[in-house]
């Protein structure tokens, strides 16, 4: 994932004050994110899931 400068500061900023890596907490933004998409019904009902390590090609 390629993030702008200002925005990947900000996670190496956030990931240091909770003692966390970089990677770890970005996991867990787009983790979170998909889950409140799904949760609000957003979520495309024919779309099918991807397992771990699979690209959308």
């Amino acid at each position: 994932m390629t993030l702008p400068d200002a925005i990947h500061a900000d996670l190496v900023a956030l990931a240091r004050h909770q003692g966390r890596a970089p990677a770890d907490l970005a996991k867990f933004f787009v983790e979170f994110a998909l889950e409140e998409i799904k949760r609000r019904g957003e979520f495309p009902a024919n779309s099918t899931p991807q397992r771990a390590g699979e690209q959308n090609g």
